[in-house]
């Protein structure tokens, strides 16, 4: 059997849920199947950029080709159908909820939550996001349900959403829940790596996001309470911006809170297990998760977890 499978976020710097999903994906098939044909692809126009990334981070072994379209994306998705029509490829899989134009070959798609659409059929006003990119998102995923040949769900939630939202069959849903990676994984206390991110009192982990729905304008809230009876530390981890939805609590903190609050930014996985390992707790107060790998990982690396329901 030929299996495609869109590995462009696979290869992207400073890797995040999918894009650890893709990569974790592959590597793991390519450990237990040496018998399919597996053609690894990018149609991103970033893959300029990380060319030498996609050949060296993804499996060489017989039976995994790579191959690159290294032009405008738009572009290339119009002339994908032709290569595979020539190609006589047998399953296409899109790890990103998001479908490909071909037309001749049975497509799977992994969908990890369905939140653009929640945002159409809700009242919570966190999710009323409108924009261009987020009626892209909405328009990705319909297709994604509606025209593939099967759909991988992250989690019975998230299938359960695509059933009541879309009317699909549930029969054409498999779930596969998200697995850790092996490096998360209990440590200990990492003096070093402690050092290295500025961390010198006992302290509370967790996932620093722009976005309303991860609820850290609550948890810096809760934070500056915790703060009255204990000396501690608040590390976020991850990337963040001055756009973000909690800024101005941050921004209106007492300084004394402020300066016990630690912006890891970007964290590689080695060192998350390290802090994982060696907080007192992670907290992940979101409002919503198609499934929420964070609190799992966390759990892996034996860190108690306070999180939402």
């Amino acid at each position: 059997m030929k299996i495609a499978i869109d590995s462009g976020s696979a290869c992207t710097r400073g890797k995040t849920g999918i894009s650890w999903y893709t990569w974790n994906l592959i590597h793991n098939l390519a450990k237990i199947d040496k018998r399919n044909l597996y053609i690894l692809y990018d149609i991103s126009s970033r893959i300029r950029k990380t060319y030498k990334m996609f050949d060296s981070t993804l499996p060489c072994q017989k039976n995994f080709r790579k191959k690159v379209y290294p032009f405008h994306s738009s572009l290339v998705r119009k002339l994908m159908p032709v290569t595979f029509l020539t190609s006589k490829t047998d399953i296409l899989h899109m790890p990103e909820q998001r479908l490909s134009p071909v037309f001749n070959t049975k497509k799977i798609v992994t969908v990890h939550d369905i939140i653009p659409w929640l945002e159409i059929y809700t009242d919570v006003k966190w999710m009323k996001i409108d924009s261009q990119k987020r009626r892209t998102q909405r328009k990705h995923i319909q297709q994604s349900v509606l025209k593939s040949y099967k759909i991988i769900a992250v989690s019975e939630h998230t299938k359960n959403d695509i059933v009541k939202y879309f009317s699909v069959n549930p029969s054409k849903i498999s779930v596969t829940y998200l697995g850790v990676n092996e490096i998360f994984y209990p440590r200990g206390k990492d003096e070093s790596i402690l050092h290295k991110y500025k961390i010198s009192k006992k302290f509370i982990a967790c996932s620093a996001a722009a976005c309303p729905r991860k609820n850290i304008r609550k948890l810096l809230i809760g934070f500056e309470k915790i703060k009255k009876t204990h000396n501690c530390q608040l590390v976020m981890f991850g990337r963040i911006s001055n756009k973000s939805s909690w800024c101005e609590v941050y921004n209106n903190l007492p300084s004394n809170i402020k300066q016990d609050i630690v912006f890891t930014g970007y964290v590689s996985s080695d060192d998350l297990s390290c802090l994982y390992s060696g907080a007192e707790f992670f907290i992940y107060p979101s409002l919503y998760e198609g499934f929420g790998l964070p609190p799992l990982e966390a759990m892996a690396c034996g860190c108690p977890v306070i999180t939402s329901n």
